[in-house]
């Protein structure tokens, strides 16, 4: 009976090394699965791994190939020798604790087939600041075992990429990111889920692709660095608390798609100078949308609604109604570009089937100085400008083509400039690049100017305001310009 017993014993170990071997294949360790042909990656039982590591999609032993789905949990917990790590399209998981204390990483790049990533599985990545998440699984509502982001990368993290394969930012996806300041959204998303961005309080802008028609309840609610939103022209609904409490938002552009903004939408919003709203019909208003916003601030819309929104519950509360800022009309059929020492005004033709018309200005060392975009009929849907300056358009209508008018350049410089035609999904209809050089500004003697007014008086030189005072000149902080 002994001997059948220990017969039956050495049968079953021989089944458990035909499904499963542990074994070092190149630098890596591998659980096998030789029923499904599948290798897990595993802990180093000799030491800690370091270095770059890159994971290969297949593996071969004894002439079968595994394909190397997932990173077991803890593989490389304490890799502190770890300095980057490449992983596989194979690869679907990632367990928990994978890559707790790899102090060495500092990005990483989550493949597109990942379906779940473990808690805390870059748990103190203490210079993990980058991370670009090509998952849809992982960006949206039904990624597994973490609750947000943060708590798989941690809250140091700065910078997330998503990629193009991501359609959904789910709910509480980056919820309580107290570390994130920049977050890329790829065109390809189509909504932003509840508290997607809830507590980010670092985040200073987001731009929302063309193709999100909805932005989920308490999205970015809390955001209080948040200074800058760009809307895409496909949102339909902005939900109850989406924006309460950015308190540093400042403006505002509404796109003509959006019909309804919820109840406390933009509530807190206490900082808001303007908001622009390109909708034709006023917009309903839930309960407190605008709460705590002056009502003093300036409103634009289209000039032919201006009495719509004077009657308009909610709308109507604003005491500052202004038409929307429109580029002239012009019937020129090429780029023009006219300078002065401190302007360009640039006018292009109309693109047929472009819903949108982007300019981005750069200096000479490729740095961008402005980035204005207008919808089809030439409003201006938005306008970030990185130096000294301002902008200006008359309000005309539109014929053949466009024209509008930058300040604030500096003199006898050399710009180039990128103008894209888009259509409503976000598709590139038409580029134009080129270059110009706005003109030498002759009266830059400070003192002389001063001298001949003799008294103290502001005036505007290469994108910046001075102090004239006597035979001084002053910074608009007080400081002496010697």
């Amino acid at each position: 009976m002994k001997k059948i017993f220990l017969l039956f014993l050495s049968f079953l170990t021989s089944i458990g090394t035909i499904f499963a071997i542990d074994v070092q294949i190149g630098d890596l360790y591998y659980y096998l699965d030789t029923d499904e042909q599948t290798a897990n990656v595993i802990p180093n039982p000799n030491g800690m791994y370091s270095g770059d590591i890159s994971i290969p999609s297949t593996v071969t032993y004894n002439s079968v190939a595994y394909s190397v789905t997932t990173i077991n949990y803890a593989a490389f917990r304490s890799c502190t020798g770890l300095t980057s790590v490449s992983f596989p399209d194979s690869l679907t998981l990632i367990w928990q604790n994978a890559f707790e204390g790899c102090t060495g990483l500092t990005s990483v790049t989550i493949p597109c087939n990942v379906i779940a990533i473990g808690i805390d599985a870059f748990k103190s990545c203490s210079a993990l600041t980058s991370v670009t998440i090509n998952s849809n699984a992982i960006a949206s509502s039904t990624y597994a075992f973490g609750a947000s982001l943060g708590n798989i990368f941690g809250n140091q993290v700065i910078d997330y990429i998503l990629g193009d394969s991501i359609t959904n930012i789910g709910e509480s996806a980056f919820n309580g990111c107290s570390g994130l300041k920049n977050v890329t959204i790829s065109d390809s998303v189509l909504s932003i889920g509840a508290h997607a961005f809830d507590g980010c309080k670092n985040l200073t802008s987001i731009t929302i692709p063309n193709k999100v028609t909805s932005i989920g309840t308490y999205a970015f609610t809390s955001c209080s660095g948040l200074t800058s939103v760009t809307l895409g022209n496909r949102v339909v609904n902005i939900d109850a608390w989406a924006f309460s409490g950015c308190s540093a938002l400042t403006s505002i552009t509404i796109p003509r798609s959006v019909t309804s903004l919820g109840m406390g939408a933009f509530c807190y919003c206490s900082n808001m100078t303007s908001i622009a709203n390109y909708a034709s019909t006023p917009q309903s208003l839930g309960s407190y949308a605008f709460y705590s916003v002056r009502t003093s601030i300036p409103l634009y819309v289209p000039a032919a609604s201006i009495d719509l929104y004077r009657a308009a519950n909610g709308w109507k509360d604003f005491k500052n109604i202004l038409p929307i800022e429109r580029a002239t009309e012009t019937e020129t059929a090429e780029i023009v570009k006219e300078t002065t020492a401190s302007t360009v005004t640039i006018t292009w033709p109309q693109v047929s089937g472009a819903d949108m018309y982007e300019i981005v200005i750069n200096d000479a060392e490729e740095n961008v100085i402005c980035t204005y975009t207008f919808d089809s009929q030439g409003y201006l849907l938005s306008s970030l400008f990185y130096a000294p300056g301002k902008n200006r358009a008359p309000q005309q209508t539109q014929t053949a083509g466009f024209a509008y008018t930058i300040i604030g350049l500096t003199s006898g410089t050399t710009y180039s400039y990128k103008l894209t035609a888009k259509d409503s999904n976000g598709n590139v209809l038409n580029t134009d690049t080129g270059s110009f050089a706005t003109q030498s500004d002759e009266s830059t003697a400070f003192e002389n100017v001063a001298a001949k007014y003799g008294r103290t008086r502001k005036i505007f030189r290469n994108g910046q305001i001075f102090i004239l005072r006597g035979d001084k000149t002053y910074t608009i902080t007080g400081a002496e310009v010697k």
